[in-house]
């Protein structure tokens, strides 16, 4: 029998007498990943890349950051994280910020938005946790929106550093051009080949001796030690904002909710499931990070295998099934696809909140394009006569 295959459905006003069999199929178009529009910090974050992300009503959205925290004091131990509802400048040093896709501002009200949140220190790195409740007030009659975290920083009070120098100018080939040095109360810069007097050093003004970690004042008429200065002038100067992807409320489109069972420890991505045990942290209920996130797809059952033990004299002694599914998703670009192996790699997931444990491999499916279309078989274990379909022998 002939294969016939047609790229488009067929106008049913001409039906082809062939004798063949149709199969339709859609060609794989070549699609870039479409970056997302809005400009994102090159330092903090990665682009977003991708389609937009998916929310349904009421769910939660969970996102991790790992901002190099300079704000607190000690961020192994941080006293301030996230701007809440009436937090004055010098309270917070992360603000969340919500926007409509054309940059309307929605809200920044963190009580409005969020179901909970974090900055800690996880004994390696400092990590900023976040919980979107889409069900909250800073959310009705939203559609689409992105959000943006802003930064905030200390600025340090004005200071020289210097290299100290007793006695007369030093060589300068030992050292580079512009270096300073500070000898007796006079400031020397390396212009060219020679020492440049910059004239003593002005009252008040600080001295950091680079060489050794010491710290000097003038007086205006003599510089001497002291302790480390407290260099903190105004803790509200903003450092940036990092922005994500859009994200989009699901009306038609079929989506697949996955979601990984871990509570500890790191995944493949590096994301830190462990529960904050220090720093700030606010809202209700627990701020540890979850995987879980929309991606468009479905899945189905395909099958129900039965297993069987029949006695010679035909008893059954034991029966069971399992129930296989196809999952498959429309196009998504490999940094998706990373992340769902990642999340289907761990020691447990859910589906749309149904446990599975057997998986095929995640590839993609079509040979053009950049986008993966992924097809990928789940398997599970429903009965088993002796633990739970209540077989009866007596």
């Amino acid at each position: 029998m002939s294969l016939q295959y047609v790229d488009l459905t067929p106008d049913p006003e001409t039906p082809l007498n062939t004798e063949a069999t149709t199969r339709f199929r859609t060609l794989p178009k070549k699609v870039e990943c479409p970056e997302c529009p809005i400009e994102v910090c090159e330092t903090c974050c990665p682009a977003e890349m991708g389609a937009p992300h998916f929310f349904a009503e009421g769910d939660k959205i969970y996102l991790q950051f790992f901002f190099e925290d300079t704000f607190n004091a000690d961020p192994e131990n941080p006293t301030y994280g996230w701007a809440e509802t009436g937090d004055n400048p010098g309270d917070f040093w992360l603000q969340l910020v919500i926007y409509a896709p054309d940059g309307t501002l929605i809200s920044s009200v963190l009580e409005d938005l969020a179901q909970a949140w974090a900055s800690w220190h996880d004994g390696t790195q400092s990590v900023q946790n976040l919980i979107l409740d889409t069900s909250l007030p800073g959310f009705v009659g939203v559609d689409c929106f992105y959000y943006c975290v802003r930064l905030l920083g200390p600025s340090f009070v004005e200071y020289q550093t210097v290299v100290l120098v007793t006695g007369a100018l030093p060589d300068p080939a030992n050292f580079e051009q512009g270096d300073t040095i500070l000898v007796g109360d006079i400031l020397y810069v390396l212009t060219g080949r020679s020492w440049i007097s910059q004239g003593p050093v002005g009252s008040g003004d600080l001295i950091y001796e680079s060489s050794t970690g010491s710290w000097y004042q003038s007086d205006g008429s003599t510089v001497d030690k002291i302790d480390r200065p407290e260099l903190v002038d105004n803790p509200s100067v903003g450092l940036g904002q990092c922005c994500g992807g859009i994200y989009r409320k699901i009306r038609c489109e079929q989506t697949v909710e996955i979601c990984t069972a871990r509570t500890t420890g790191k995944d493949c991505q590096g994301r830190v499931f462990d529960r904050p045990t220090n720093g700030d942290q606010g809202g209700i209920g627990s701020s540890a990070f979850r995987y879980c996130r929309r991606f468009p797809g479905s899945i189905e059952p395909t099958a129900y295998p039965v297993q069987r033990e029949i006695t010679e004299d035909g008893v059954l002694i034991q029966g069971g099934y399992s129930e296989r599914a196809r999952l498959r998703t429309a196009g998504i670009c490999r940094y998706d696809a990373e992340d769902i192996a990642a999340v289907l790699a761990s020691e447990g997931f859910t589906i749309d909140g149904e446990p599975w444990d057997t998986i095929t491999d995640v590839e993609r499916n079509n040979e053009n394009g950049l986008l993966w279309y992924l097809d990928i078989t789940l398997g599970r274990e429903i009965c088993q006569a002796t633990k739970d379909c209540n077989f009866d022998f007596d």
